[in-house]
């Protein structure tokens, strides 16, 4: 059985609940633990700027906060930065329902990413140059620079070997996670965490999993219920068939009439409220998001299955004339 995640919003005193196929808070949450997990230690990093674990790594890639003077990279804030992680997390983990905007913000992520991994991009982890010297026989050494992380075994066999310096207490990290060239083959974990394909973490469990299962997972929205309090004149309520179906059998029911034949508008509103109107076609859909004020960038993903309504008794009134019913006054009416 699919597991499903669901949010509920107020919006507009509108109370909307909408559900997905899969667990998009145990997608993030997962690769949030697998990146916190890793400290600096662990990824073969010294020294205080970036964070203090992996996770907080990719959140400040590219910034220019963190960037090293000489990076080409300084200053470039078009990378998975704060704001567009934030965003991110606040889409998969709260309940603030997705919109189409929200959408377009992971559209956008997406497209950062792929431009990221390019081989040849200067924001590719794996092309992260560092000046690193290598031992080339009786005491000489000579620089070099390599791509993706600099913890050589000769760069922490010549900080050991020099008496000035403390000796390294992290050890070489993993041929792999560096590269003579600037190829974008290095895997380092800063890489891994985005795009996998390393000892630390695979593709499916990188930031680029994670989109991927995001990104199958919307197609699937769906608004199971939405409950409307209108305080407004809801025009296109006329042109929906399930609601004009439902109260004309409303109306129609003896149980919301006077001895008069008359109907009684408190009861016919107790009944629309207590209604759950099944919705059976998109343009249906459509109209009952409009009616609620979910459109534009703001409209919730997913097709509107159920609703109920709340409707004023001034709004019943002009609904009487449309479908040729009489409402019994009130004392008030009755007054005037």
């Amino acid at each position: 059985m699919v597991r499903k995640t669901r949010k509920r919003q107020v919006i507009r005193r509108n109370e909307v609940t909408q559900t997905f196929d899969g667990e998009l808070r145990k997608f993030y949450s997962d690769w949030e633990t697998l990146c916190k997990g890793l400290s600096r230690e662990d990824i073969g990093i010294t020294g205080a700027k970036g964070g203090k674990n992996l996770y907080d790594m990719v959140l400040n890639h590219v910034s220019s906060a963190v960037q090293r003077p000489n990076s080409p990279n300084a200053g470039n804030r078009d990378g998975a930065n704060y704001e567009v992680m934030d965003e991110l997390k606040k889409i998969m983990t709260t309940n603030e329902l997705i919109t189409v905007g929200d959408l377009n913000k992971v559209k956008e992520l997406v497209t950062v990413l792929n431009k990221m991994s390019s081989n040849n991009s200067d924001l590719n982890p794996a092309n992260i140059p560092f000046n690193v010297r290598f031992r080339r026989g009786r005491g000489r050494t000579v620089s070099k620079e390599i791509y993706g992380h600099y913890r050589t075994d000769d760069y922490v066999a010549i900080r050991n070997a020099d008496p000035k310096k403390k000796d390294e207490t992290i050890r070489a990290v993993d041929d792999s996670w560096w590269s003579m060239s600037k190829d974008g083959s290095a895997r380092p974990p800063m890489y891994q965490a985005l795009f996998g394909d390393g000892d630390k973490i695979d593709e499916k469990d990188s930031l680029t999993g994670v989109l991927d299962k995001l990104t199958k997972s919307l197609p699937s929205a769906k608004i199971p219920f939405l409950d409307i309090k209108v305080n407004y004149d809801p025009s296109d309520l006329s042109k929906i068939p399930e609601f004009k179906k439902t109260l004309d059998d409303l109306v129609k029911s003896p149980a919301i009439k006077g001895r008069d034949g008359k109907v009684s508008p408190t009861k016919l509103q107790r009944q629309l409220q207590n209604s759950k109107i099944q919705i059976t076609s998109k343009t249906s859909s459509e109209l009952i998001k409009d009616v609620a004020g979910l459109v534009g960038d703001n409209e919730v993903l997913g097709q509107v299955e159920a609703f109920s309504i709340t409707l004023t008794k001034n709004m019943l009134k002009r609904y009487a004339g449309q479908f040729d019913f009489e409402l019994k006054k009130s004392w008030m009416d009755m007054l005037r």
